[in-house]
């Protein structure tokens, strides 16, 4: 089968992969911050290992300049090794918090292999390399709130639900994660063609087990070695894994939700203390070296400043990244809403880095890399990637490519390929540095209609957008081809080529489409960082020396990136990558000032200067005053200054000092106070105290204004709506705008805060206290009629207090919401709701159980409060439409009645594009009049509801 495969990739490719373990793929994932936060844990649990039983503590790593690249040497826990699988001969065990399996907490024991599990098994023949077959489960199998009735075994070591997933590529965290749901017992390269009929699986009523007999790892020469391992899977939503003799290189245990749904965790499952995980949670083991990035980062900041976005380590001692991996960028902090990332925070502490580092990025080894800079690397040949465009991709993770439309049949999003983190193979991306094609549209009466025509050219006006260079309205439209027939391996993942030629469904995609999915990108193109800087570090074995053409190599792709990465972005940003001292404005990258208002800003060294250091400022535009020159003591760190808003605009602020300090830049907005807007950060939905009392987290909300920037200095008061005391009632926004209250309720219910900024009372921020929320079951009524009770499928009602902010479930069934508030929410009832109801509302804090009437069909018909008819029609049209819910499935017949008279039903059925809503279309043959109309359905009679004839 891997033969099948070279000769697929000839056909994108002139030089074929002679194995699949060369690296071939970038390795940045949903997970690569956590996975490298990980391996920095377990190292540093070997180094201390290694201490207690050694006399003398291993030397630090030792870092030095040449010229303007770091030499760091691998001693000192720089470089350690992956942890080896440990848990041969143990089982482990997933068990569900409830009958929805929402969340898991893990044991683990003594292995408990059943041998007959196995022999009594059903061999899945003709399970292939890199192959999937479907089984149908003999129960309704829980797994992350969802239930299925079907899954799919992999070859590799894993089930997955919805979808089988064969694909060759990296069997990483990323992909797990980002992937469909799994549940991951042995998730590595696995061969099971060379053992015939080594997968098996025995149904029985009470459980399913899945097992990996004898299966080997994949090896180019067949004799990898066999791995045995054991998946029961409990009607209850239990998950049990047992491992009898595994001994693979690499290899993921774990289970998650899937399409990045929820905060993955990484554990060690022999050693941490089990939580209740409602998202991925896994556990990689590996026998080979890897680069420590938190050491290594740290090991940087010894001796060198914080004056870098991005420290980019390269190796000569041959240390992949991981198996097939060329690099990976690991995120350190946020820096944009509106992109699609996911989440980090700002872990730069970790790194050693105070304010400014976003990123540290895995290059691996430099013998991947050709001499030239601009020549294709071997592995990415087909895809035409150079050094400069490998590193110009690791870069660009910082803000790409997270970002799509979604898919109104699935939900899914077509613009993104391999891990949700690369875009995808089917995406006209511009050919884009992030992959995806430049795609020709040969037209809808061509065939094949589209064709791949270039690749990694540079970031296309879409990434510029999403990496704030770019104004939306500067981005052209583009496309996604959906249902391509074109089979790749890796589908949508592949890595671009030239040539490739398919048939689809074209889906145009506009920007407008990005931000309605996404939201609009904050901070927006006005005021984003447009000065990167990078450090080149080379890692190399302890007491080597790097060769001259080998420091040659990495000088000169350090000097041509400068260039190219200008030429990449459009001339819209620029990378610096020489190494100097750090000068800091605090304001930088961006501020805000109110329009003839000041704020205090300052320069900053990182350590003080020894003499008194100068320091030009300049304005480009005129917009703010600020000193054109400021002097940093002798002996000191910091100068402050004054900058006054004198007209509306942005700014741009630059520091200079001089050779060997950086450019400092900041962008400063200049706006009205009325112009701002408050949004609140932290402390929102907190449940209020029975009796009142403090809340457990400070109330705070940020000034912005519309292109996100932070507005210091100005007042914020705050004012609570039943009583109860905020402390200060008035707070003065710090730096990153934000300001902080204390809120002491009176009551624990109906408690909301309100802030305004005091020089703009009408700029408000509001934030609720949340008490239990309370109703009763004669609350619980059809949304039309008001009856109570509760009907599969229909739209409902309940009518209660403390109900703002809240969900339902209906037996442990989420509820589709429609519209909450203090005392009514309105959703849909589970259409798999059945028997007797169990109703609860939750915010932050659940309510009683309450028990419901559940129906099958409980007709109600809606009507306009306002002018109190549920139709007025046309005496020519003569046919109205009515809208109602509780019908049921559908099924049940539905006549209907104008008056005393019945009337002719010409249509009933769902209607469309809303949840829960019936149609009936009736005939109404009566002369002009007001009159009563009801329907029947299933023999229940509706509400009456009074509808109008006209002349």
């Amino acid at each position: 089968m891997f033969l099948s495969r070279l000769i697929l990739c000839a056909l994108f490719s002139a030089t074929a992969i002679p194995a699949r373990t060369i690296p071939a793929v970038c390795g940045s994932s949903p997970v690569t911050h956590l996975e490298v936060a990980a391996f920095h844990k377990q190292a540093l649990r070997q180094k201390i290992a290694k201490a207690k039983t050694s006399s003398a503590n291993a030397a630090p790593a030792l870092s030095r300049d040449s010229g303007e690249l770091v030499i760091m040497d691998d001693s000192g826990g720089v470089v350690a090794q992956r942890k080896a699988f440990n848990l041969t001969g143990s089982k482990l065990v997933f068990t569900p918090d409830s009958p929805t399996a929402k969340s898991y907490g893990f044991t683990t024991a003594a292995g408990d292999f059943s041998e007959r599990d196995s022999t009594d098994a059903t061999p899945l023949t003709g399970l292939d390399d890199d192959d999937s077959i479907a089984i149908t489960l003999p129960f309704a199998f829980p797994f992350f709130g969802a239930r299925y009735n079907n899954l799919f075994v992999n070859s590799d070591g894993n089930v997955t639900f919805n979808t089988g997933d064969s694909a060759s590529s990296d069997r990483s965290l990323g992909r797990l994660v980002a992937g469909p749901p799994r549940i991951a017992l042995i998730f590595g390269d696995l061969d099971p063609s060379r053992v015939p009929d080594s997968v098996r699986v025995r149904k029985m009523s009470d459980a399913v087990v899945i097992t990996w007999q004898g299966v080997p790892e994949y090896s180019s020469d067949g004799r990898g070695e066999l791995q045995t391992a054991q998946l029961r899977l409990f009607p209850s939503g239990k998950i049990e894994m047992v491992w009898q003799a595994v001994a693979m290189s690499e290899l993921i245990v774990g289970i998650a939700p899937g399409n990045l749904q929820g905060a993955a965790s990484l554990v060690d499952f022999a050693v941490d203390i089990t939580s209740q995980y409602s998202a991925a949670v896994a556990e990689r083991f590996g026998t080979s070296d890897a680069i420590d990035l938190l050491t290594a980062a740290q090991r940087f900041y010894q001796s060198h400043e914080d004056s870098y976005d991005f420290l980019a380590f390269y190796n000569t001692a041959g240390i992949s990244p991981g198996a097939g991996i060329i690099a990976f960028a690991s995120p350190v902090r946020d820096v944009a809403l509106g992109i699609g990332a996911p989440a980090v925070g700002n872990i730069g502490g970790q790194y050693g880095s105070t304010n400014r580092l976003k990123a540290v990025l895995n290059l691996g080894p430099l013998t991947q890399y050709p001499s030239d800079p601009n020549a294709r690397l071997p592995a990415r040949f087909g895809a035409g990637d150079t050094p400069l465009t490998v590193l110009a991709h690791e870069a660009g993770h910082l803000f790409l490519a997270y970002a799509s439309i979604r898919d109104p049949q699935n939900g899914t999003q077509p613009m993104l390929g391999r891990d949700l983190f690369h875009w995808s193979f089917f995406f006209n991306s511009e050919a884009s540095l992030l992959e995806g094609n430049r795609i020709q549209d040969n037209g809808p009466s061509s065939s094949p209609r589209f064709v791949t025509t270039a690749t990694v050219e540079s970031y296309s006006p879409l990434d510029q957008y999403l990496m704030g260079l770019r104004a939306p309205e500067l981005v052209p439209p583009t496309f996604v081809v959906l249902n391509a027939n074109l089979p790749l391996i890796g589908g949508a993942g592949a890595a671009p080529s030239v040539g490739a030629r398919f048939n689809g469904t074209r889906r145009d995609v506009t920007i407008g489409d990005i931000i309605a999915v996404e939201g609009g990108r904050l901070p927006d193109h006005t005021i984003t960082q447009r000065r990167f800087r990078f450090a080149l570090v080379l890692i190399t074995p302890s007491g080597a020396l790097p060769a001259a053409a080998t420091l040659a190599q990495v000088e000169n792709l350090r000097r041509q990136f400068e260039p190219a990465f200008v030429k990449y972005t459009g001339g819209r940003a620029v990378a610096e990558t020489t190494l100097a001292r750090n000068l800091r404005l605090t304001v930088e990258p961006y501020a805000g000032v109110v329009l003839g208002d000041a704020i205090t800003a300052a320069v900053e060294l990182d350590a003080p200067s020894a003499q008194a250091l100068s320091v030009k400022l300049s304005m480009a535009f005129g917009i703010v005053e600020a000193p054109a020159n400021v002097v940093i003591a002798a002996g000191t760190r910091r100068v402050e200054f004054t900058v006054r808003g004198l007209l509306t605009g942005v700014e741009l602020l630059t520091a200079t000092a001089g050779a060997g300090y950086i450019t400092s830049e900041a962008r400063i907005a200049v706006s009205a106070s009325s112009k701002l807007r408050l949004s609140v950060v932290d402390g929102d939905e907190q449940a209020a105290k029975e009796g009142g009392g403090e809340l457990e987290t400070p109330i705070v909300v940020r000034l912005t204004d519309a292109a996100g920037a932070p507005y210091p200095g100005q007042m914020v008061r705050a004012q609570p709506s039943l009583g109860g005391l905020v402390t200060p009632p008035e707070v003065q926004t710090n730096r990153d705008g934000e300001a902080a209250f204390r809120w002491t309720t009176a009551t624990a219910t109906g408690n909301e805060l309100l802030m305004s900024l005091s020089s703009a009372p009408a700029v408000t921020a509001r934030v609720v206290a949340l008490g239990k929320p309370a109703f009763r079951a004669a609350g619980i009524v059809n949304a039309a009629s008001f009856e109570v009770g509760l009907t599969p499928g229909g739209i409902a009602t309940i009518f209660g207090s403390n109900l703002e902010r809240s969900k339902v479930t209906i037996n442990q069934l989420p509820a589709t919401m429609l519209y909450t508030s203090a005392n009514q929410l309105n959703f849909v009832t589970p259409q798999s709701a059945n028997g007797s109801a169990s109703v609860i509302v939750a915010n932050r804090i659940a309510s009683s159980t309450v028990e419901a009437n559940l129906v099958a069909v409980q007709p109600g018909i809606f009507f306009d409060a306002g002018s109190g008819y549920g139709a007025v029609i046309d005496r020519g049209m003569r046919i109205f439409e009515v809208y109602g819910t509780g019908f049921g499935d559908g099924t049940a017949v539905v006549s209907a009645q104008i008056g005393n008279q019945p009337a002719q039903v010409l249509f009933s059925g769902a209607a469309p594009g809303f949840a829960g809503l019936h149609q009936v279309n009736v005939k109404a043959n009566v002369p002009p009049g007001e009159y009563l109309l009801q329907l029947t359905a299933a023999g229940r009679l509706s509400n009456a509801v009074k509808i109008r004839v006209s002349e």
